[in-house]
């Protein structure tokens, strides 16, 4: 079976990440707002990449590569959605780590992450969705907190920002 990409165009993606462990998790709902002091000091994470976005299959697609800055050089991330469905994002992750994140408001999501070392379950608890992402650029927010075996670990936002070069072309 051949993908074949419809309207590729080269972007550059600017991804922007604010990333809070958390104390007492077991007592966190995801749902609702985590209290100031049960948040560590969040880390800012802020990177700009060549990528590209295109649509395929209705699915509206941009894929980038990690780099050393975010410890996973050498993965190609794909971040996608049903361009009649906005509010459910994925994120594939394939190479050096290996993914696959189900981003959606107000839902638990199940997912399996693999590193070279393990293997291992962790769900998503999506807080907020926000997607205005089309073929010529746009944002995609992302708020959602990790657990590890039932229990809240962490809390993320990461803003997609995408601009489509000038040239726009292959």
């Amino acid at each position: 079976m051949t993908n074949q990409y419809e309207n590729e165009k080269k972007a550059m993606i600017t991804i922007t990440s604010t990333h809070s462990d958390l104390e007492n998790a077991i007592q966190t709902d995801f749902f609702e707002e985590i209290e100031e002091e049960q948040q560590q000091e969040p880390e800012v994470f802020e990177m700009t990449t060549e990528g590209v976005i295109r649509t395929c299959d209705g699915r509206l697609e941009i894929e980038y590569f990690e780099t050393e800055l975010t410890g996973m050089e050498g993965a190609c991330t794909c971040v996608s959605y049903a361009l009649d469905n906005p509010g459910i994002v994925t994120m594939l992750r394939t190479g050096t780590v290996e993914t696959a994140l189900t981003f959606e408001e107000g839902h638990r999501n199940v997912c399996v992450y693999n590193t070279e070392d393990c293997a291992f379950e962790v769900t998503v608890c999506g807080r907020k969705v926000v997607n205005d992402l089309t073929l010529d650029g746009g944002e995609i927010l992302l708020s959602y907190g990790l657990e590890i075996r039932g229990v809240v670990t962490e809390l993320t936002t990461v803003l997609l920002t995408v601009h489509v070069c000038e040239n726009g072309g292959e």
